[in-house]
């Protein structure tokens, strides 16, 4: 079952913050936050990948973690996949994995869907997140490059082995 708690303030290195940035009187005008950990290079070395950029003897393998959509899971689900070996209505987006945190409080909201294909995240009045995604989105991922001649194959064993469990060793991670 969640829960929810409040925290007030948050410390580091001696200095401590406020806690609740929507909540402070100065945010009023700040209608959401805009955040994301995967515009890198990679997205954009998968995005040319899939679409049929880079040499016939490089393949990318994307692996990770994702949504578990079992309601009562407490830890997320593996995923991995060598970029390409799918349809082309499964291609990466430039969207997928930006999310807004929005502001419940703002003068102005941004209303839902106003950033096609970005996952959403809103406080309901019983304290907990509704996050809403039209996409399974990665928690967090590596995109390993490989280079040889058997470039696909070798990726798609490691993709494998990630996703069959942590094997011997301290890193179960390909």
């Amino acid at each position: 079952m969640w829960t929810s708690e409040q925290i007030t303030e948050h410390q580091y290195a001696g200095t401590t913050i406020p806690s609740a940035l929507f909540k402070l009187p100065e945010a009023a005008h700040l209608a959401a936050v805009i955040f994301s950990n995967s515009a890198t290079v990679a997205k954009f070395h998968r995005m040319g990948t899939e679409r049929g950029y880079g040499p016939d003897d490089v393949a990318l393998l994307r692996y990770g973690s994702v949504l578990n959509p079992d309601p009562a899971a407490d830890h997320p689900r593996p995923h991995a996949y060598v970029v390409g070996d799918y349809s082309p209505e499964d291609h990466e987006t430039f969207s997928e994995g930006f999310h807004i945190l929005h502001n419940p409080w703002a003068r102005t909201p941004i209303a839902d869907g106003v950033f096609h294909g970005f996952t959403e995240h809103r406080l309901r009045d019983d304290g907990l997140v509704l996050s809403t995604t039209s996409r399974a989105d990665f928690f967090v991922s590596h995109t390993v490059v490989f280079h040889l001649s058997n470039a696909r194959t070798t990726a798609r064993g490691y993709a494998a082995r990630f996703l069959a469990g942590p094997g011997p060793g301290p890193d179960a991670s390909p």
